[in-house]
């Protein structure tokens, strides 16, 4: 139990930020078209639409509900890029699926061209999902959706990246309200 207490409550001794893209697809090809930034007060630091270099697919078209009209004049990730790094420099970004959506990020850097400083620049980068699923442990790896399910979390489902960093905000609050009360009835 005292891993899991200290897991997150780390979180609130460092600056951090939440991060979550939406992309073109899931494969080798693809590209992030959308990028929010909140703090951990819930503020808004980024929430941009990106014209990728490549089509949607529909598939990621129906899930995001991002078209390609919708991004058709919005800025580059290289015009992006200046923005994202100043609101991540020298914070601990936390990311829900950390792996997947870095995983865009450098793709979408290598596509455009982007010298991708170390660490993007951050001090590190927290996996809210992995760190989720320590603290409750599944045997299903638990989507965002079905993590704030299990914690009796309200939430529409838009699959926007905005609402996806409120979300993962959300379910960090809950579990540290439930860690906080953990250590109440150890202590």
């Amino acid at each position: 139990m005292d891993e899991r207490v200290n897991c997150f409550s780390i979180l609130s001794t460092m600056p951090c930020v939440i991060l979550k893209t939406q992309t073109t697809g899931i494969d080798k090809t693809a590209e992030v078209v959308e990028i929010s930034v909140i703090d951990l007060h819930g503020n808004v630091l980024l929430d941009k639409l990106v014209r990728p270099h490549s089509p949607i697919n529909m598939i990621a078209q129906r899930v995001h509900g991002i078209s390609n009209d919708m991004v058709s004049d919005c800025p580059t990730l290289s015009e992006v890029w200046p923005e994202l790094l100043a609101v991540i420099k020298d914070k601990l970004v936390i990311i829900y699926n950390a792996e997947y959506h870095l995983r865009m990020l450098i793709q979408s850097c290598e596509f455009a061209g982007i010298v991708i400083p170390e660490r993007f620049g951050a001090i590190s980068f927290f996996c809210a999902r992995i760190e989720y699923q320590n603290f409750n442990p599944s045997d299903q790896r638990l989507s965002l959706f079905r993590a704030c399910c299990a914690e009796k979390l309200p939430f529409t489902k838009n699959n926007r990246a905005l609402n996806d960093c409120y979300l993962t905000l959300f379910l960090i609050q809950a579990v540290l309200r439930k860690t906080h009360s953990l250590r109440m009835k150890i202590e």
